[in-house]
């Protein structure tokens, strides 16, 4: 046959065979060979492939605006060294094809996009081939703050350092929705959005990204879910949803992905939670609920697993604490608790007690240069910004070591923005390291491994704390790439770094293990 035989396994040469069978493949046109025995003794489990140059990758994975993607393409029948180029069409806005075949990068837009791929080998003549493909883009997380305006049922999210009279860069609204007086926002590490809509007695959930008159992933609502006027939303590390109801004094728990007629998994009611018109919470670093009570002015802390009757561990409460209707609570890198007051008006910063305080703030934020008016929302950047909706005001932007009559770094309000009686806020990012374990390597064997983060802005850039084994190295782009030369389990600490102004960053520690074999 003219063009030779290309074996693809094993790699050594075959012996002398019987009894094997040939065939063709009509998809690739190739002709193969396999199965048979050696000198009439077992069968030698071997297959040969002769045929023209094909590309053989399958149906692209989808991608998502914003995250990194990496794909190998890949052939056979080729003679030599290849080289790989768009042949027609164009890839997605963000990726590129490199010569040797790997599509990579970030794409920036969604959508559905035609190309075609072709591949030119070494051989004399040169054999050349193309294939078409199709790659979706899905829409990813959109960085910003998101507001909740229970006025109008409109959900609005603003760039990170965005101010003055400008648009939102997504807007929830319309039938298709569902909202019906959202009074609470939460956004998990993937982008999703939480919404606690108070006059539907249910929690919506929208995909990453969502805007427009789009509905609802999920929704979490019906009689045995107990929900009543659900006011403020908080998610744990675990997933796990909690619900703040404003008149029934309860918080309800609901499992991760919790959607429909779904009960509780847990609920603190009774006379001894200290609940008293809870119209927010949040979860701390060590799993512990905090809660803000606007009718009892106080902040009361929950154990992980607090069921039924359960007293609070700790409380925030007295005339030292200035607390005056906290509406909104959230937390800072330190993990201290900070309070929008909606009757002060006042943002107040707490260092979280073991038991029950009643001492001042350790940062005050009050004053009328700092145009706090009737505050119900606030939220924190990885950077220390904190963003307040002011009911009867705009959204406002403060550095990290506001306090007293400071003025906002930034105030978001005027026709453009679509403000009506801001509340609830959430801001998305921070940045978050999604890649949680490495893939094994083996000494003397190509390795490559593609670190992945979320709610950044592309590009996203990575760098190494500590060494990978001999032989490996970190690119820019978070791909792990190289050949090892000894065994052996190292810790490493990754840090990826993206395109804000300032940068935010984040960290995971990984483990690579390399073995022999």
């Amino acid at each position: 046959l003219a063009g030779g035989w290309t074996q693809l396994a094993p790699s050594t040469p075959a012996p002398t065979q019987f009894d094997a069978a040939i065939t063709t493949d009509p998809g690739s046109g190739h002709l193969v060979l396999f199965g048979g025995n050696e000198h009439f003794g077992p069968m030698s489990n071997q297959t040969w492939i002769w045929g023209p140059l094909t590309v053989t990758a399958r149906a692209l994975p989808v991608g998502v605006t914003g995250q990194t993607y990496s794909q190998a393409l890949q052939a056979t029948g080729e003679k030599g060294a290849v080289s790989w180029r768009i042949g027609a069409g164009a890839l997605p806005a963000g990726l590129s094809l490199s010569p040797r075949g790997l599509i990579a990068g970030s794409p920036s837009k969604p959508g559905v996009f035609a190309f075609t791929v072709t591949i030119t080998d070494s051989s004399t003549p040169a054999q050349s081939t193309s294939r078409p493909f199709t790659l979706t883009i899905n829409q990813g997380p959109i960085p910003g703050v998101y507001v909740a305006n229970d006025g109008d049922s409109v959900i609005n999210a603003f760039a990170l350092g965005a101010t003055g009279n400008t648009a939102p860069v997504a807007t929830i609204a319309g039938p298709a929705t569902t909202l019906a007086a959202p009074t609470g926002l939460a956004l998990d590490q993937t982008g999703r959005l939480y919404v606690a809509n108070s006059q539907a007695d249910a929690i919506d959930v929208f995909g990453p990204g969502a805007s427009g008159n789009v509905a609802p992933i999920r929704v979490l609502s019906g009689s045995q879910t107990n929900l009543t006027d659900p006011y403020g939303v908080a998610l744990d590390a675990q997933g796990d949803l909690y619900v703040a109801d404003e008149p029934a004094d309860t918080i309800t728990v609901y499992p991760p992905g919790a959607g429909g007629d779904q009960a509780p998994i847990r609920t603190i009611t009774g006379s001894a939670t200290g609940l008293g018109a809870p119209e927010a919470v949040t979860v701390d670093s060590a799993g512990d609920l905090w809660v803000a009570n606007t009718q009892a002015n106080t902040l009361t802390e929950y154990s992980p697993t607090a069921n039924g009757d359960a007293s609070p561990i700790a409380t925030i409460a007295g005339d030292a604490t200035n607390l005056d209707g906290p509406d909104g609570v959230t937390q800072d890198s330190t993990g201290r608790l900070i309070v929008a007051d909606s009757f002060g008006p006042s943002l107040d910063t707490f260092t979280t007690p073991v038991s029950t305080s009643d001492t001042p703030p350790a940062v005050s934020l009050a004053g009328p240069a700092t145009q706090l008016s009737f505050p119900v929302g606030v939220d924190v950047d990885a950077a220390g910004r904190e963003y307040v909706g002011n009911q009867f005001g705009a959204l406002t932007v403060y550095g990290p070591a506001a306090s007293g009559n400071s003025s906002p770094i930034a105030t978001i309000d005027g026709p453009a923005t679509g403000l009506s009686s801001p509340g609830a806020v959430a801001v998305l990012p921070p940045l978050h390291v999604t890649t949680v374990r490495l893939r094994r390597g083996v000494v003397g064997r190509r390795y490559r491994f593609q670190l992945h983060a979320l709610l950044g802005r592309s590009p996203l850039r990575w760098r190494l704390r500590g060494h990978l084994p001999r032989g490996l190295r970190l690119t820019r782009g978070g791909a792990i790439i190289g050949i090892p030369r000894r065994t052996g389990s190292r810790g490493l600490t990754v840090e990826v770094t993206d395109a804000t102004r300032p940068a935010m960053r984040a960290r995971r520690r990984l483990r690579l293990t390399i073995t022999r074999r």
